[in-house]
């Protein structure tokens, strides 16, 4: 999940990730909508499953195949597709 606290020390990783992988953050209000974190994990991991790396907004489709109805809460969405470094 997206949130960080500005004053404290954080140590620098890097993380190798291969081509046409996809990167998901998301803030707890894309789980928490139904109340059940559960139901809302699963519901996020089925529609990130359902999301190609050639998806024009990726974010967008993300949220609308968690979200049914309307928003309960404030709602976050960064989607990453790592490209070819050789193009």
């Amino acid at each position: 999940m997206l949130g960080l606290a500005p004053s404290r020390h954080r140590d620098l990783n890097v993380v190798n990730v291969e081509p046409g992988s996809m990167l998901v953050f998301f803030t707890d209000g894309l789980v928490e909508q139904t109340r059940d974190l559960e139901d809302g994990y699963r519901r996020v991991r089925a529609a990130i499953a359902r999301l190609s790396c050639e998806e024009p907004h990726p974010a967008a489709k993300l949220v609308e195949g968690v979200i049914e109805g309307a928003l309960r809460d404030d709602v976050a969405v960064l989607v990453l597709v790592a490209g070819d470094s050789a193009a």
